[in-house]
């Protein structure tokens, strides 16, 4: 969908026809079939296309990647700093979702995924271990 056409619509619209418009968009060089689409969209006949970015992919990726690396950069390091960072990270991902949740659904739904994902593993990766770690002192083979 041509983005020129829906601005040049929505500007316009409250000015002249619809007829009006179109005749000048056509005239403009635009293809009829992408003026009458652009007409679905702006009357809100037709939803508008999703975006063919990886908004989704960037938000489930990236934020998990940007929280471990603090975590990781905090122990190599030994350095509270990127703790903390983390820490705000983890949180901020959170918040930032719920405010772009209108502007941009997919990298917003991306964020939630990942969030979802780190707070699960954040509470179920420890008691595994702890449940591996009392299966492995109770099945010990105590010789003396």
């Amino acid at each position: 969908m041509n983005e020129e056409i829906l601005n040049y619509i929505r500007q316009y619209r409250g000015y002249y026809t619809r007829e009006a418009i179109s005749a000048n968009l056509y005239r403009a060089g635009f293809r009829p079939e992408d003026i009458e689409q652009a007409w679905a969209i702006v009357e809100g006949i037709v939803p508008p296309p999703v975006s063919q970015k990886p908004h989704f992919w960037l938000g489930l990726l990236l934020y998990p990647t940007l929280v471990i690396g603090s975590i990781i950069l905090g122990v190599v390091f030994s350095s509270g700093i990127f703790l903390y960072l983390a820490f705000g990270i983890f949180i901020g991902g959170i918040i930032v979702s719920v405010i772009i949740d209108q502007r941009d659904r997919p990298l917003a739904k991306g964020l939630n995924f990942a969030f979802v994902g780190m707070l699960v593993l954040l509470i179920v990766a420890p008691f595994v271990a702890i449940i591996v770690v009392i299966g492995i002192c109770l099945t010990g083979n105590y010789r003396y």
